[in-house]
């Protein structure tokens, strides 16, 4: 009788189970499937444009803030720039209204002055000077004239829109309104007339004179 070769079951099933796990690979060293990789891509590039939207988000965010404190300095540079100029047409303009106030009270001054040396040069009445009055009148007349010169003249160097130069005498025909000898014309007319009368005062003593010589002549 041929028997059987003794086989323990304990170590076949061992060997089966050995066998089974060595044909099974572990699944902790797998390679990932397609399905993985397309996601992880995918994650991958999602990722991408979040970050690249954040990095828009803080470039235009850096580019308001560069524009913000751009204009914050030109507020600044033209707070001082209008503050000095304002500060410096308000002092231009305070200077200006003194200088005003100065001119208009000097203007009031002097058309005073000019209107008082017209009436006394108006006054003037040459015409009438008769006799010995003659000198005294032109004396006073002259002084007035030179007066009304002197005050013209003034007038003239504190006020540029009355002209320039000094007033020489031929001007002062302007003043009086008539030629400027006028006074020595009048003075010379009253000077004939009173020669005229003086020579009719002395008339009838000439002629007794010129009497009297004949006669002597008349007796020799």
């Amino acid at each position: 009788m041929k028997h059987k070769d003794f086989v323990d079951p304990d170590v076949v099933v061992s060997d089966a189970s050995t066998g089974e796990a060595r044909a099974t690979p572990s699944s902790g060293s797998s390679s990932p499937s397609r399905a993985e990789i397309d996601a992880r891509v995918e994650q991958a590039r999602q990722q991408m444009i979040e970050l690249r939207r954040q990095q828009d988000e803080l470039e235009r965010e850096q580019k308001d803030l560069e524009d913000l404190r751009q204009r914050e300095e030109e507020f600044e540079h033209g707070k001082a720039e209008m503050l000095n100029e304002l500060g410096r047409a308000v002092a231009a303009i305070e200077k200006e209204e003194f200088d005003l106030n100065k001119q208009s009270s000097s203007l009031s001054d002097f058309r005073q002055i000019f209107q008082e040396n017209i009436g006394k040069l108006q006054d003037i009445r040459e015409n009438e000077w008769r006799g010995n009055e003659v000198k005294a009148h032109l004396a006073k007349a002259v002084a007035a004239v030179e007066s009304a010169r002197a005050e013209l003249n003034r007038g003239r160097a504190q006020l540029p829109f009355l002209g320039e130069g000094p007033v020489h005498l031929e001007t002062d025909a302007q003043l009086r309104g008539a030629p400027a000898a006028g006074v020595a014309s009048a003075a010379g007319f009253d000077f004939s007339l009173e020669l005229q009368r003086g020579l009719a005062r002395s008339l009838p003593i000439l002629i007794l004179g010129v009497i009297a010589l004949i006669f002597w002549l008349s007796r020799k």
